[in-house]
């Protein structure tokens, strides 16, 4: 390990009274499994990450119109971890408000519900690209090239 992965290894700090919090709420959402990202324990659905632990706070990804309600109408704050800018559908849930417990649990498990239908969508995305005219235009190259034309004769007949 460098001396700057060190020096980073020993600033990264989270709750663990917090990190307890969240694991016990995140357990009753049967498909998520904890990682790490970025040195801090993360949880994800579908392969997605829907929630962390940073510092004193817990970050969660929050489908369309939540995340800026939330910041507007309870004060919840910006996600900006490792002082980057806040990103962009993310809320933090300070240390305070996460202990209350309240609406945490109910967050995290919309926040996976978004996170397994991103991965749904990305799926579906994926499939259609597949299917978008690409083999027809090898198909073409190769028959091209079978034909003896050079590359340049074959992007203008294309």
């Amino acid at each position: 390990m460098t001396r700057a992965a060190q020096a980073r290894s020993k600033e990264i700090r989270w709750d663990r009274e917090l990190l307890e919090a969240v694991e016990g709420a995140v357990s009753a959402i049967p498909d998520a499994a904890r990682r790490s990202m970025f040195g801090f324990p993360a949880f994800f659905a579908s392969g997605k990450m829907f929630a962390c632990v940073y510092q004193e706070e817990v970050g969660m990804r929050l489908p369309g119109e939540l995340a800026p309600r939330l910041k507007r109408e309870e004060r919840f704050a910006e996600f900006c971890p490792m002082g980057h800018r806040p990103m962009r559908e993310w809320v933090a849930v300070d240390r305070e408000r996460a202990l209350r417990g309240g609406r945490l649990r109910e967050l995290l498990a919309v926040a996976a519900g978004y996170a397994r239908a991103n991965a749904r969508a990305k799926k579906e995305n994926k499939k259609k690209a597949a299917g978008k005219g690409v083999p027809e235009k090898a198909a073409r190259g190769r028959a091209a090239k079978q034909a003896g034309r050079s590359s340049t004769e074959r992007k203008v007949r294309s």
